[in-house]
């Protein structure tokens, strides 16, 4: 899609006094002669994240990369770091430094992101923190097991929820649980 444009004249400044125009005559330089990596370090060198943003785009993948990697570097705060997770598929990050109250959310980003064998890795992962965090979390371990396909691991984690495990109510929960993860996993 074109991005709609206005009749209006435009200048080309290249040479300025005042500061903010430097910036933007050092960035129309660089523009000029296709030299998207210094404007996009005149953008970064001047706080101009946006712009710096949008002419890496411009620049091709590599570009991007370095000026998102720049970006991540320089803002450290909670939400920049799931962004950074996300855009660089680094779903591990997420499992295995989120706080435990946020489980749901980490499983989320696995639901919505993670594919194939990384899906079923990373549930497991957040299932053995979750198991490995006492008994407030033994339920939650359980569903991330069911999540991860991994039979195994979810009747070790069910065996630490009942007092009695040969019992003919548990034999049957754990049965039920169990059928509902091979009924999961046939749909996967």
């Amino acid at each position: 899609k074109e991005v709609e444009r206005d009749d209006e004249p435009l200048p080309i400044s290249i040479d300025n006094e005042d500061d903010r125009k430097n910036c933007d005559g050092l960035v129309a330089q660089a523009l000029l002669t296709a030299n998207f990596e210094a404007a996009v370090e005149v953008c970064l060198y001047n706080d101009r994240m946006a712009e710096a943003i949008i002419l890496a785009l411009a620049g091709g993948p590599e570009l991007l990369a370095q000026t998102q990697k720049k970006f991540f570097q320089q803002n450290k705060g909670n939400l920049s770091r799931l962004i950074s997770s996300v855009v660089t598929r680094d779903y591990e990050h997420i499992i295995r430094t989120c706080e435990l109250d946020n489980w749901k959310e980490a499983l989320a980003v696995v639901l919505t992101y993670a594919k194939g064998e990384d899906f079923a890795n990373l549930c497991t992962v957040l299932g053995d923190r979750l198991d490995s965090a006492g008994e407030d979390y033994i339920n939650s371990a359980c569903l991330c097991y069911i999540c991860a396909g991994s039979i195994e691991r979810l009747v070790e984690c069910w065996a630490k929820t009942t007092t009695n495990p040969n019992s003919s109510d548990a034999l049957s929960d754990v049965v039920e649980k169990v059928m509902i993860l091979r009924k999961a996993v046939e749909m996967v």
